[in-house]
């Protein structure tokens, strides 16, 4: 809903409404996304020693199915009759996880 709110609006004000915001969306949100994966990196980097309690299956699972769901993905895009280059985009977006 937010996202279809915000192409709404979008839409409404249009180029000349965006550029009086367009210093505070554009240039803050590299730093803002910085420090999000910092800290997302240092969560984990905590973390790290609860791996041993959860097993080697936690550490397989985190490298198998990224690997399975590219490999379903590209299957999939080949299968559709993707281009190579649209083939490969959903390979990667289906062994990729989104953190945003």
């Amino acid at each position: 809903m937010l996202l279809v709110g915000g192409l709404i609006i979008g839409t409404a004000v249009g180029t000349e409404g965006w550029k009086p915001v367009q210093p505070v969306f554009e240039g803050m949100f590299k730093g803002i996304l910085a420090l999000f994966l910092l800290e997302m990196g240092l969560t984990a980097g905590a973390r790290l020693q609860d791996l041993r309690s959860s097993g080697l299956f936690l550490a397989a699972f985190g490298i198998a199915v990224p690997i399975l769901h590219g490999l379903l993905g590209a299957w999939l895009g080949s299968l559709s009759g993707l281009s190579v280059g649209g083939t490969t985009m959903l390979a990667t977006m289906a062994a990729s996880a989104s953190y945003i």
